[in-house]
């Protein structure tokens, strides 16, 4: 057997196991063609067994967990960020665990029953799946423990919201559960239209549990939307 595998047949990113199932190939051939890859500086180690050609750290996020870039991250590829992402954040439907790529952390979210609201764009030439601008906001209020509320209002601030994706976020809200409606309706009241408000509130109201933002601090109470804001997101409202 030739021990050299043409690099252009390998995917972009791939298990050792997958390769060398569809071509039949043993062990020894496949890793003997790795270690010169890797030696010419054309494959990257991700982890055990799992390699890529690119260094996109976007890229090899999905095709790792199988998820869509979320959160923060999203707001980086769309513009609405400019500061160089340290983490990796990917939303996924089901717990993982983090990998360590080059430079970055690359963090799963799961982010179970909610695990749609995403598009295709195009990064360096690579189709990347990433949360539209809607989604975006929802993740970040359905899952705060992820969330970087400085880095949504200024993007807020500097996007405006249509009225369709307006309608979009409340869809997501009322298919979520009573703590993330608080969240989105405390949280974006001043952002968003007088409507979108008033229907989060309604369902608010009907709940009959005080809800908390993400730690159970009896902190920062909001009597209007019953709910306590451990983490003080209103501080940055007006980030630009």
């Amino acid at each position: 057997m030739n021990k050299n595998i043409s690099i252009d047949n390998l995917p972009v990113v791939f298990n050792i196991s997958e390769i060398i199932a569809r071509g039949k190939l043993t062990r020894r051939v496949v890793d003997y063609a790795i270690k010169k890859y890797i030696k010419e500086k054309k494959l990257i180690k991700i982890k055990r067994d799992v390699y890529s050609k690119t260094a996109d750290p976007f890229y090899v996020a999905d095709k790792l967990y199988k998820g869509y870039i979320g959160f923060s991250s999203a707001l980086y590829l769309y513009g609405l960020k400019t500061e160089i992402e340290a983490t990796i954040i990917v939303c996924t439907s089901k717990t993982q665990k983090r990998t360590k790529f080059l430079d970055k952390m690359l963090v799963p979210v799961n982010m179970s029953t909610q695990f749609f609201g995403y598009s295709l764009i195009a990064v360096n030439g690579l189709d990347i799946p990433v949360s539209t601008l809607p989604k975006t906001v929802f993740d970040m209020f359905y899952r705060p423990k992820y969330a970087n509320y400085y880095d949504l209002y200024r993007a807020i601030n500097s996007r405006s919201i249509s009225p369709k994706e307006w309608a979009t976020i409340l869809y997501y809200a009322k298919s979520s559960n009573l703590t993330t409606v608080r969240r989105l309706g405390y949280g974006l009241e001043s952002k968003a239209p007088e409507w979108f408000a008033a229907r989060l509130l309604k369902i608010s109201r009907n709940g009959s549990r005080t809800s908390f933002f993400f730690l159970h601090k009896l902190v920062n109470y909001n009597a209007k939307w019953d709910i306590f804001d451990d983490i003080n997101i209103k501080r940055w409202e007006d980030a630009v």
